[in-house]
């Protein structure tokens, strides 16, 4: 197949390709040459970085062990079962039953300051309308 190439080709293309010829392989061969030196250095860099740990220990004491990088115990302490614990995170909250009313004291009382009654009853669910609830100091008009 490559004669059928070769016959296809014109005396100066020819001669053009026999020029090239030789700079092609050298290219190649450049190539070669760089992508070895770069794996090369590679592993040159991870076995080095592997055995440094190594080196590093043998510069710091005369081949000893280093010290423990933690102390003999952790830094924290498990408490277990203690209510003061609970004790110092319960929040104490007041419930005043004067906060509740019922649907009668609520209507009684928007009624009492001239506001429409705005609840919806649904089932089990109390919808509250929009034009009973006072407006946000900043919103109001």
């Amino acid at each position: 197949m490559s004669n059928d190439h070769e016959r296809m080709l014109s005396a100066a293309a020819m001669r053009r390709r026999q020029e090239a010829l030789p700079e092609l392989l050298g290219a190649v061969r450049w190539r070669r040459r760089r992508r070895l030196a770069a794996r090369g250095a590679a592993v040159l860099l991870l076995v080095l970085s592997a055995a440094s740990p190594w080196w590093w220990r043998a510069a710091d004491g005369a081949g000893g062990a280093l010290a423990p990088a933690v102390a003999d115990g952790p830094p924290w302490t498990v408490l277990g079962d203690d209510p003061s614990v609970l004790a110092r995170c319960e929040v104490p909250t007041r419930v005043d039953p004067a906060w509740f009313v019922d649907d009668q004291q609520l209507q009684r009382l928007l009624l009492d300051g001239n506001r429409p009654d705005g609840l919806v009853r649904a089932g089990s669910r109390v919808i509250v309308a929009a034009a009973a609830i006072d407006p946000w100091p900043g919103d109001a008009p």
